[in-house]
Order: C-alpha cells, then structure tokens, then sequence
C-alpha cells in the first residue's frame, strides 16, 4: 500500500509535520499553546460501579464509593507477553483515529499506529494527530459521521455527552472478556485496578484507559539541593518551605491563573482527599468534586482547605503575575526558577522536555497541603480512549485498544509519554526518564493512598471554583475575597446547578 500523507490547517495550527508511515495517513502539528482541560474519567475495576456524579449526604445511592480506594492498591507487575499474531484476524478496510495532541505528545501514538499496521497490512489507517483536533472533528461527531478511535483528552471533549447521548460504543465485552491483542492475558487481569468501571448506575463501559494520570506539585531537586532545602510533605513544612524561600528572594509558588484548574487539582483536593480519608468518609472528596449539596463547601473539612490557601496567598507566597498566565507561560517561569513550586499533571516533563535547563531534576511529590500525620493522597484518574458507537469500522478500533496494552506498546508510552502506564506491564527496562522513575515509584509507594478521581465533573460549578482560588490568592484589593465569600459563592453555584 503506498504512502500517503493529509495536511490540515486550523486557526492554532501553526506547522505541520509530515510523518512518513506506509499506508497510514497521519495529520500532526507541533503543540501550541492549547490548554488541555480536565475529562470525565470513570473509575473502579469492574466490580463496583463509580461514586455517583452527585448525591446528597443524606442517600449515597447504595454506591461502595469506599471500595474504589481499597481496589486501586493492588497493582503487582504482570507482562502480557509476547503477540502471537495468528491468535488475531487480519483486519482491512478504513480505519480513522481522533488523536489530542497535547502535554503527551503524538510520539507513542505514532509509534502504536506504526507497529499495528504492520500486523495488519490490508487495512488503510488515517489517523488525525492535532492540537485542535477535537474542534476540527465536532461537527462530524454531531452528523454521526465520527472518526472510530478517540483519544478522550484535550480541549472540546464532550466526552460526558456523547456517553450520555450513546455516541460511544459501549466496551464491558471487551473489557470482560477480551484479551490483550495476540495473547491469552485478558485486558481486565492487565489494567490496573482503580480504572475502569461501568458509566453511572448503568452495566456499560464506555472509555478505557492508556495512561495513568495526577496532578500534584513539581519541583527542581538540584535548586532545592543548591539551597540546602527538602520538599515539603504536609502543610506545616509547606509553611516553613515558603517563609525560606520568600526570603531567599524567590517566589514559592506559581500556577497557571488563566486555568486555576491546575491550582485547584494539584494542591486543593488533594488536601480535600486527605481530609476524606482522615475522616473515614470517602463520599465528602466525591461530594467536593461533583458539587453535590451546596452544605458540603460549608464543611469545616474544605473550609480548612480554602483557609490553608488563604494563608499562603495573603503571606505573599505566590507569584501574582501567574493570574494572567497561561499553563506554558507559567511553566517556563517555573523553569527559569522565578518560582519553586509549581502544581501541574504528570505530562509536565513531556509537555516541556525542549525547553528544561541543563541540570534541571524535575521531581514530583503529590500533596502538600493535608495536615501533619493526615495521609498523603494521590487522586489518580487515568488519560481514556473510546470508540464511535456509529464509527465505520469499530473492531478495527477495538483491536487497537487491545493493541495498546501489548507489552511493548505499554512500555513504549511509558517512556514517551513519561507517565505510568495503565497496565501492570514491567517497565523496570524501560528507558524511563529520572522525572518519570521518580513519578513511578511515588504511585507505588506504601507512603501514599492512591484515590481513585471518578466522575468528578464538578458540572457548571467548575467555572465558580476555578474563578474563587483565583479570587482568594489575589492581591488585588478589588478581586480577592475571603474564605467567606468564596464559599457563598460555591453555594450559590451549586444551589443554582442542582435546581
């Protein structure tokens, strides 16, 4: 089959790069600076449905919302071993892909893509890798006309719509009984446990998962060496760490202002998580991040979260100029060192690995807001992939899912996309950055609870809650407000979401 190649331009597209693969077109930009946005993800492993999208204190829906914590513990290492080709059916025909292109980059993919056609060389693949690949795809997906893969990620995701409207196929057959692509290992003894559960209170599965995904706080090992300081790990260090750190003349915090999303993941619910787990009542973190009552921002569990913030912000601690930046922006700031921390997903180190110094040791820890002697939580969701319900070929696109938790392909992803991988595939030889050993042995680490993130979608509060730590950090006399009033404000949004 011969090669061919499709260029796209789009408003954000500002290069193209053309990748030579035989017999698959591939549409590929470099990374602007677009925003990835935070997805619906659906957790469990299979035997417990999620923790519902809201519910009020009074009736948890029966949910075993406490069982996701424990299942997700459980992650011993198992390769799938090696693809015997002659256990799978030659494909052919058409197969289209939806890629996001963004802090992962398109590398993995590319590679994926590559190795799958060569096992099934009679079928044409047209796969799109862009930036703004979601919008350019949108009114395909409204006229049931979709790509039959999609890479759940990135900006104009209406992954929960289309779940809602059926437009994804639903996967529990291949998430029950199917196996890894030419082996006998089945997909669910593969995955990590914690992932994958059905959507709502239905029987149906409509994402799985590639890679596992957290915020959490970044630092520079070797800054932190050069000033004789250790990472803080709870909030009465964290405090500490500041004070030094103001006083060495460097800002201690930064993050991006114009996606507070960062800043509300990477260092509030963890918090809110710690206070969860502390208190033995899991359904409070679930509650926080779907809005689900507006009495649950009262608690005086988040208030003392919201207050922690307060206290930093008002003790000048983060850096004011981060409100009108930009996720790039405030990350190459991070990395001039104008600033030592900085909360942030683990594609951090692939979204900026052209621009890290020489001598930059770019290291992750996941929490520093709970309390001393309060456990140190990781809220760990996991970066999705689905099929279109009315897709053209949809067992080509189940194929490739398979595909994807093959050994090689597994570790492949590790190593370029520098985040664990969802499989208990061994990556101990996998030719992992410091950054992303250091990532690995953190999630496994006995020091830490992994809780699984769920269907938390905060809904049209998202907005409100983004908006009120902006708020709150200001120094600005007529934008900050007070732990008071960012907490009216989040009732009154969820009051007016709820109905």
């Amino acid at each position: 089959m011969g090669k061919k190649y499709l260029k796209t331009l789009s408003a954000l597209t500002v290069i193209c790069l053309l990748i030579t693969c035989s017999g698959c077109n591939f549409t590929t930009t470099t990374v602007t600076s677009e925003i990835r946005s935070t997805v619906t993800y659906v957790d469990g492993d299979g035997s417990v449905v999620s923790a519902p999208e809201s519910h009020d204190s009074e009736s948890s829906g029966g949910q075993n919302t406490s069982g996701i914590i424990s299942n997700i513990q459980d992650n011993t290492v198992n390769n799938a071993g090696e693809i015997d080709p002659s256990k799978e059916e030659k494909l052919s025909g058409s197969f289209e892909l939806q890629i996001f292109v963004g802090g992962y980059g398109s590398e993995a993919w590319e590679y994926a893509i590559a190795k799958f056609e060569e096992l099934n060389p009679e079928l044409e693949v047209n796969a799109h890798l862009d930036t703004n690949v979601n919008a350019q795809m949108k009114t395909r997906w409204a006229k049931d006309n979709p790509p039959d893969f999609v890479f759940i990620e990135g900006t104009n995701m209406p992954a929960e719509v289309w779940m809602e409207e059926g437009k994804l196929l639903d996967l529990s057959d291949l998430y029950e009984n199917g196996k890894v692509y030419g082996t006998d290992t089945l997909i669910k003894d593969q995955l990590k446990n914690g992932l994958v559960s059905y959507y709502k209170n239905t029987d149906k599965i409509y994402q799985m998962p590639v890679l596992l995904s957290t915020y959490g706080m970044w630092y520079d090992e070797a800054f932190l060496n050069s000033k004789g300081w250790s990472v803080p790990k709870n909030y009465t260090q964290l405090k500490s760490f500041c004070a030094a750190s103001k006083k060495a003349g460097v800002t201690p915090l930064i993050y991006p202002g114009n996606y507070s999303g960062y800043l509300v993941w990477g260092l509030l619910m963890p918090a809110v998580a710690s206070e969860a787990v502390a208190s033995n009542d899991l359904d409070f973190f679930y509650d926080v991040a779907n809005a689900a009552n507006e009495s649950v921002f009262a608690d005086k569990r988040f208030r003392r979260c919201l207050e922690k913030i307060s206290e930093l912000a008002k003790a000048g601690y983060f850096d004011q100029n981060a409100l009108s930046m930009n996720h790039i922006t405030s990350q190459a700031s991070w990395l001039a060192h104008n600033a030592v921390l900085i909360p942030n997903g683990l594609w951090l180190e692939n979204e900026m690995k052209n621009s890290i110094p020489d001598g930059f040791r770019m290291r992750y820890y996941p929490a520093m807001l709970q309390d001393e002697g309060d456990p140190t939580c990781i809220i760990a969701s996991s970066a999705m992939v689905g099929v279109a319900a009315k897709g053209k070929n949809t067992e080509a696109a189940k194929a490739f899912i398979s595909f994807l938790y093959t050994d090689d392909v597994a570790r492949k992803f590790a190593e370029l996309c520098a985040v664990p991988s969802a499989t208990r595939v061994d990556v101990s030889g996998a030719e992992l950055t410091e950054a992303a050993k250091q990532v690995n042995e953190m999630i496994n680490s006995s020091d830490v609870r992994l809780v699984a993130k769920g269907s938390t979608t905060w809904g049209s509060v998202d907005a409100t809650i983004n908006e009120v730590v902006n708020s709150i950090v200001s120094q600005n006399p007529d934008k900050n407000i007070s732990v008071d009033e960012a907490i009216d404000k989040l009732q009154k949004a969820t009051k007016k979401k709820n109905g």
